[in-house]
């Protein structure tokens, strides 16, 4: 895949990690792809036909959003939609990649995380067809964060990165919840009216 080919594309190879749930349009299942770290990301995706746990498979497509209405909040629901799915040849390396290209929707917001790391949080709207744009979590970190923060709503940008899940305890309710976001290692700002690239 190459870098901002498209305006949504991801490539993921990994596990699937437990029997996919029927569901409307397809099967979802949770697709395990390890780091080099060897922490787990789990990575809910859409497929057209049943798999088994344990299988591995290649998956490439588009890392896309809903809005579903629960206890009367609209959630944003984060999975992948697959345009293509295969099993993953033998021996499988683990891969975890997308590509975006959209217009930011908030106001950047730097935080410092509890281990002192600083991080930038924003939301990015990515056309798709039919008229609709998808809403999906970006963060980046240290100097990259830094920089992010400088963007203004409506900046239009290119990244690439891995979908990253992550777990936390929502004060809410107590409960344990999986939160999705795109992990960027690489954010390039459009300029206009130039149209001149600034990478971070």
């Amino acid at each position: 895949m190459t870098n901002f080919q498209s305006a949504n594309r991801c490539r993921l190879t990994g596990r699937v990690a437990e029997p996919p749930a029927p569901c409307r349009g397809g099967f979802l299942c949770a697709l395990s792809v390890e780091r080099r770290s060897g922490a787990v990301d789990r990575v809910p995706v859409l497929l057209e036909h049943a798999a088994r746990k344990g299988d591995v498979l290649t998956v490439e497509g588009r890392f896309g959003s809903q809005n579903r209405r629960e206890d009367g909040r609209s959630r944003l629901i984060l999975q992948v939609y697959p345009d293509r799915v295969q099993p993953a040849a033998q021996p499988f390396v683990y891969e975890n990649r997308v590509s975006l290209r959209g217009w930011l929707c908030r106001a950047p917001a730097l935080r410092e995380t509890p281990a002192g790391r600083q991080i930038a949080d924003l939301l990015l709207a990515v056309s798709r067809p039919g008229g609709r744009s998808d809403y999906l979590p970006v963060i980046c970190w240290e100097s990259m964060a830094r920089r992010a923060n400088l963007l203004r709503v409506g900046d239009e940008v290119e990244l690439t990165g891995r979908i990253q899940s992550r777990e936390y305890t929502r004060k809410a309710d107590g409960q344990q919840h999986t939160a999705l976001e795109v992990s960027a290692s690489l954010i390039r700002a459009i300029q206009k009216p130039e149209n001149s690239i600034h990478t971070f």
